[in-house]
């Protein structure tokens, strides 16, 4: 009865831990698979927009060389200027957009503070931002950065697929995790289809940054609305270490 015992203890732990190499190999593969979607993605934009803004500065500058009269300069001066500071500006976006640097210099609540006032900008989406950034700048870095990372991708699906014209986004900190909620006025979906969804509105990628922490990501979705909600557990050596931050 002994042996029987110690040999089934023995193939579960062989089999726990063939899962557990298993989940890591799925792991790495979609994020080197994300990684490379997001190449493709950054290859796209700076093609589409920073290209083409500097092919328009280049044509200009050979326009200017033939400019007859200094009224032909100035105008064509002013032009380029214009176009210059648009591609600049995408470059901004773009760079913004791979690591924001305000995350490392200020911490996630002034981070969020301006990635939403910018999308609620270009998406014409109020944003109602609900967060105390003391418990925000507390948090450890990495979990700064996967919250973020969350977060933007939630707002991407709710600018691209919800058609809302508001969004509420709450960070709630306790002493053994935190928590975040999305909640837009949208036309919602089937939270069910979605759910079992590797490929759909960005879902995996969401899933495997919190999982990455041991967290999870759930969502409620209505005729109208949906609730997004992400919970990361933090490590007894977080907690003590936010603490200390924050006396």
């Amino acid at each position: 009865m002994v042996v029987t015992d110690l040999s089934e203890q023995k193939r579960k732990q062989v089999a726990d831990m063939e899962l557990a190499r298993a989940t890591q190999r799925l792991l790495l593969e979609r994020t080197l698979s994300a990684q490379e979607e997001e190449r493709r993605r950054i290859a796209r934009e700076l093609h589409d927009e920073s290209g083409q803004l500097l092919t328009a500065l280049l044509v200009g500058l050979r326009t200017l060389e033939d400019a007859r009269s200094l009224s032909d300069v100035a105008a064509l001066a002013q032009r380029l200027r214009a176009i210059a500071a648009q591609a600049i500006g995408e470059v901004g976006r773009l760079a913004r957009g791979l690591h924001p640097t305000v995350l490392d210099d200020h911490g996630l609540g002034v981070a969020l503070g301006r990635y939403v006032a910018e999308y609620a900008t270009t998406h014409n989406i109020a944003v109602n931002l609900a967060l105390d950034e003391r418990d925000c700048n507390t948090l450890p870095p990495a979990v700064q950065i996967a919250l973020y990372r969350i977060l933007q991708e939630a707002l991407t699906n709710v600018a691209r697929h919800s058609g809302a014209t508001a969004v509420r986004i709450e960070l709630v900190r306790s002493a053994a995790a935190v928590e975040a909620s999305v909640v837009d006025n949208g036309c919602g979906f089937d939270a069910k289809a979605v759910a079992v969804s590797s490929l759909r509105l960005g879902i995996q990628s969401m899933r495997e940054r919190a999982a990455m922490h041991g967290g999870t990501v759930s969502f409620k979705s209505r005729r109208k609305g949906t609730v997004f909600l992400v919970q990361l557990p933090l490590a007894s050596r977080d907690v003590q270490r936010m603490r200390l931050r924050s006396t």
